[in-house]
């Protein structure tokens, strides 16, 4: 065997121990001279390549810290499944160790995909966004078959002479929707917030539904989601009112600025 042939020998074997533990200060200095004798032997492409063929191969976990290292070379468009398997912890052998950095000497260019070898990388995938309120109001009409599009109109508070906007309800799935386009004024978070009432032909005319509390801001249009806090067996009226800061649960409807009436 020539010399270099030995070297390369030795080489191996200090990275198949460098994988498996540390190696002692002499140990390292060594390593680092074969090294830069033989700069194609690149240790930390080495190492990495090295785990992806245990990874793909073996029984053995990775050693510590050498996993992680693996998973940092991933790209950021795919990720990893878990295998849901623990494997059996068992002391690396020498043997495989020195014939995966061996091979890995040859095979540099599968780092990054080591997962791959082992069927556990996949493309990312970003969950779609979440539908927006207009999105949903048109689901609503589209899907449910009682659902009907029913216009605001003033009820002769001096606050709001004239509005444009439409409430849609479906008692079949007890939700519906709000949307103002124009006349309803901005308020003051500190002093007032709005809130939906919603009469119920089967409940008496005193209590009616709480629909809940919105705000009105920017102008614009306004898509405000309906959540009544009991059951609504049979609308008769929807009423918005003006009341203090977080609702009231008995409105004294001095304030009643806005209706939508069923037909």
């Amino acid at each position: 065997m020539s010399s270099a042939d030995s070297e390369i020998d030795r080489l191996v074997d200090l990275l198949a121990r460098r994988l498996d533990v540390s190696l002692t200060p002499v140990e390292a200095e060594e390593l680092h001279g074969l090294l830069g004798k033989h700069p194609d032997w690149r240790a930390d492409d080495i190492d990495l390549v090295a785990g992806a063929a245990w990874a793909a191969t073996a029984a053995e976990p990775l050693p510590p810290g050498l996993e992680a290292k693996l998973m940092a070379t991933i790209p950021a468009s795919l990720t990893v499944l878990d295998g849901g398997t623990q494997p059996v912890r068992v002391k690396p052998r020498r043997d495989f160790l020195a014939w995966a950095v061996a091979s890995a000497a040859a095979a540099v260019g599968i780092i990054g995909w080591w997962p791959r070898l082992s069927g556990r990388l996949v493309e990312r995938t970003t969950p779609p966004p979440a539908p927006t309120l207009g999105e949903r109001r048109t689901k609503l009409l589209a899907t449910a078959k009682d659902a009907k599009v029913l216009p605001f109109a003033p009820a002769g508070d001096p606050l709001v002479s004239k509005v444009e906007g439409d409430l849609v309800w479906s008692s079949e799935q007890q939700t519906g929707y709000m949307r103002f386009v124009t006349g309803m004024p901005k308020n003051d978070v500190r002093e007032h917030e709005y809130q939906l009432w919603i009469f119920d032909g089967t409940r008496d005319q005193r209590y009616p539904v709480d629909g809940g509390v919105f705000d009105i801001g920017a102008e614009g249009e306004l898509i405000v989601e309906i959540v009544p806090k009991i059951r609504v067996n049979q609308p008769t009226l929807f009423a918005v009112t003006l009341e203090p800061p977080g609702g009231v649960v008995v409105s004294n409807r001095e304030h009643i600025l806005v209706v939508a009436k069923p037909s």
